[in-house]
């Protein structure tokens, strides 16, 4: 059980929200404006230019997920050792109440 709360707390130390949420909100915006962008030419523009506008659409949500994939990514193992450690904290919590009820049993 100790050893489960160890590794809680270095998973925690490692895992620094501020700079999470920091790239999460910095995606966002860069979305948003993007989608304003997008939506303030596809207002301008006839049917011809539509069909044009799109394919740019298309290249500039190709060229946001490329420029994001790497945040994505790097955040990926935190999220993997947080569960892995939430995983080995609940192992060890089965094994602990195991003991309990076998203590409880031989009393």
């Amino acid at each position: 059980m100790k050893e489960a709360r160890i590794a809680i707390a270095e998973a925690g130390r490692s895992i620094d929200k501020a700079e999470m949420e920091a790239t999460l909100n910095a995606v966002k915006a860069e979305l948003r404006e993007a989608a304003q962008e997008l939506k303030i030419q596809l207002e301008q523009v006839d049917s011809e230019e539509f069909k044009k506008e799109m394919e740019n659409v298309k290249i500039t949500i190709k060229r946001i997920a490329e420029e994001t994939r790497p945040m994505i990514d790097s955040l990926m193992p935190v999220v993997l050792s947080a569960f892995e450690v939430a995983k080995e904290a609940a192992l060890y919590s089965i094994i602990y109440l195991e003991d309990l009820l076998e203590t409880a049993t031989e009393e």
